[in-house]
């Protein structure tokens, strides 16, 4: 059997996703490597008999952690700068790669379609690879909008107004791609894409295309498609991906504190089940507080119980005073939370929809505007 080698962005969602693909082909027999620059990665895999190797993005633990802890401002700035000269050296020294595929010899890659600096650098090495792509299937084409727009292909005129709902997509891409290029320069993402495209001895337009969503589009690398097709507006014949549909780890070891976790396990089990829960979350990465506010406030003296995840970096405090029926963590295993619910507040990302679509949740969406969501939305809608 093949030695299969995992490459992840190493965000909770898509982890959790890379860890069914890895238990559903180590049933087949394959042995499972997973690889990322997130150390935390390594805590998700302590018991799932999957090995871990550390990829680097070079940037030491003390500089995140400043990053983190610095207001915006000129400082943050400076920081960042700094954070993203390293980052460029790194990518174009492969982030570790070669030190994976000389450590593991794997018969083939799985890279998540995200990490546009490990795919163009695999150019230049002989191992296959394939794309894990966690998004609807978008392509463009006549009558069918971007990810990040909330347009309905419905009549009239739709032909026109997706037509035009790219040419916005496309123009305020490149506009922050210059942006970024006139501040940042030669560390921009864009030129790291083009040198590590030289380096592989070819042009950037030669291995992707810039015209589709999402920023890079790989057209002679096969891709598997972890999203549902329902999901799609259509799916053209021509797509070039397989589409495996969603993939979601049940029994999980969340990357959150013990105490929390168990805390909010322990209070689901005692509630009073009479009462209708609603679960409120935005995401590992994304925080609304704006948003959930209004959530709570508007619960206030209803007859249901509220349950939010406020976000990793969010206050409970600024989430106004606790109330009855009302409880605020930094987060849930939101699960065990779907489990109960009778209704799911959610942001738009995939990774929820497809959880609560599983748990057989009713969905409220509220889109938090980033990467996928305004489309994820209208999907929903």
């Amino acid at each position: 059997m093949a030695k299969i080698c995992i490459i992840s962005v190493g965000t909770l969602g898509l982890v959790y996703s890379s860890c069914e693909i890895a238990r559903r082909l180590k049933a087949l027999g394959h042995e499972l490597v997973l690889a990322s620059v997130e150390p935390d990665v390594a805590r998700l895999l302590k018991n799932k008999g999957l090995s871990f190797f550390q990829l680097s993005d070079g940037v030491p633990a003390d500089l995140h952690d400043e990053l983190d802890r610095t207001p915006q401002g000129a400082a943050r700035w400076r920081l960042r700068k700094i954070a993203t000269r390293i980052r460029r050296e790194s990518a174009l020294r492969g982030q570790g790669i070669e030190e994976l595929l000389r450590a593991e010899k794997p018969d083939l890659l799985l890279v998540e379609s995200e990490l546009h600096n490990s795919i163009l650098y695999l150019q230049r090495l002989s191992v296959p690879i394939m794309l894990l792509e966690y998004h609807v299937s978008v392509r463009r084409r006549a009558g069918i909008p971007p990810l990040d727009s909330r347009l309905l292909p419905a009549p009239p005129f739709v032909a026109l107004r997706s037509a035009l709902a790219w040419g916005k997509t496309l123009l305020l891409r490149r506009k922050k791609q210059l942006l970024e290029r006139w501040h940042l320069r030669p560390c921009d993402a864009r030129s790291v894409w083009q040198q590590l495209a030289r380096d592989a001895g070819r042009k950037l337009s030669e291995f992707a295309r810039e015209d589709q969503w999402p920023l890079l589009f790989y057209p002679a690398i096969p891709r598997l498609n972890l999203c549902a097709p329902e999901l799609a507006f259509s799916i053209p014949k021509a797509d070039g991906g397989f589409f495996v549909g969603p993939l979601i780890q049940r029994h999980r070891d969340e990357m959150a504190c013990d105490r929390e976790v168990a805390s909010c396990r322990d209070w689901l089990e005692q509630r009073d089940a009479r009462r209708p829960l609603v679960v409120c979350a935005t995401g590992s990465i994304l925080t609304l507080p704006g948003f959930t506010a209004r959530v709570v406030d508007a619960s206030r003296g209803a007859p249901f119980d509220l349950l939010v995840a406020a976000g990793r970096r969010a206050k409970a405090s600024a989430l106004g005073q606790p109330l009855a029926n009302v409880r605020v963590m930094r987060f849930i295993p939101q699960l065990d939370a779907l489990a109960h619910a009778r209704l799911f507040i959610c942001h738009g990302g995939i990774a929820s929809i497809h959880e609560g679509l599983l748990a057989g949740v009713p969905l409220l969406v509220y889109s938090g505007g980033c990467m996928d969501e305004n489309g994820n939305a209208a999907r929903i809608q």
